[in-house]
């Protein structure tokens, strides 16, 4: 069994490779390869010999060249460099056409991920004083946005304020360490929780000590929703009016990303469990947060403009029977998108409720015949 060794490319290893199946990717990539426009090969052909994050970009657009124009339609490469504020594709099928914008998502949302914004609230944790406690900080999720210094410390400063470590050291003699103090700030599906740790007598300082935190501990728990999200958004909005339909084609690259109900996260929103204060053991009820691709903060929709997105779970030269979903922007009334897109599995909107049709099998549709 042959290995991509440490640091190794996916394109040197698939280049370098003498394994039977390996042989079967180059070729079946060449053979996708001779058929794009010839004069956008030279820029698809440097990204693909790139660094992961490029490659898998370069064979993602090479793939769904080779999908259109097995499905009957006509391609133009817009973006041939990838520098100029057009879409990639022109997709056109009898009278309809639209652009399509390609993205790949890949495990970035890895717990270990560096987080400009979560960095940023540690940071301001750590302006705090206390002469009696350090805190022990867990993470889990992602932080999408900045938040103000007073939104982080305040939570933190009123727990300090009311906490006595002598008090403290006691409850956890008594009833164990279950019962230390905590404070917790959500946003979205982040989530820092911050449990006072009382110092010893020894080491307790003046009241201008600076906070010592222990820490971040970052949850395991993978966020697979947010990178999603985040990605397809920032193709949203990239382009302002356009004169055919937008869609984004995603390859979600993520390993947990693995559901129809993740796909409905990351476009609609998610469930969320609402708590009782400082008890995230007792829940108070259960509500769907719109925080999704096409809604956000209210019943209004947002980017109506894109009319779709194509969910590819993990779509490969070596898996190409990996699902893939259209979903049609509900809130558009007729998105006019080619009628050879309906080949694929969709969902669309019925009667206030979203419903899955299925298609033809991808795999099917690029295997080599």
């Amino acid at each position: 069994m042959e290995y991509i060794f440490p640091g190794e490319s996916q394109f040197r290893f698939l280049n370098r490779s003498a394994q039977t199946d390996k042989d079967k990717v180059r070729k079946l990539l060449e053979s996708w390869f001779q058929r794009y426009p010839l004069e956008a090969q030279n820029s698809l052909r440097g990204r693909f010999r790139a660094d992961d994050g490029q490659h898998h970009g370069a064979v993602f657009e090479l793939m769904l060249h080779e999908l259109f124009t097995r499905l009957g339609c006509q391609l133009e490469v817009l973006d041939i460099d990838g520098t100029t504020r057009r879409p990639d594709f022109l997709v056109q099928y009898k009278d309809n056409r639209c652009y399509v914008e390609a993205t790949v998502v890949l495990d970035a949302s890895s717990p270990f991920a560096p987080n400009p914004n979560e960095d940023d609230a540690i940071a301001k944790l750590k302006t705090l004083t206390s002469p009696h406690f350090s805190i022990e900080v867990e993470v889990e999720g992602t932080l999408s946005r900045a938040l103000s210094k007073e939104r982080v410390t305040q939570p933190f400063q009123d727990l300090l304020s009311k906490s006595d470590p002598d008090r403290v050291l006691e409850s956890i003699e008594e009833d164990g360490p279950d019962s230390v103090p905590f404070a917790e700030i959500r946003d979205g599906t982040w989530i820092l929780r911050g449990t006072l740790q009382p110092l010893s007598v020894e080491m307790r300082g003046d009241n201008d000590s600076r906070i010592q935190l222990l820490g971040p501990i970052r949850s395991a728990m993978v966020d697979p929703v947010t990178p999603v999200k985040r990605a397809v958004l920032e193709k949203a909005r990239r382009y302002g009016e356009l004169d055919a339909p937008l869609v984004v084609a995603v390859n979600v690259l993520v390993p947990s990303f693995d559901s129809r109900e993740t796909e409905f996260a990351a476009l609609f929103g998610r469930e969320q469990v609402t708590y009782v204060q400082n008890r995230p053991d007792i829940p108070v009820e259960l509500t769907r947060e719109p925080d999704g691709v096409w809604v956000q903060h209210g019943p209004q929709p947002r980017y109506t403009r894109l009319y779709g997105v194509m969910m590819f779970n993990a779509i490969r030269p070596w898996n190409l029977s990996a699902s893939v979903c259209l979903y049609l922007n509900p809130f558009v009334d007729d998105t006019g998108l080619p009628e050879a897109l309906y080949r694929l599995s969709y969902a669309m909107g019925c009667d206030g409720e979203m419903k899955w049709f299925e298609g033809e099998d991808v795999g099917l549709a690029l295997a080599d015949s």
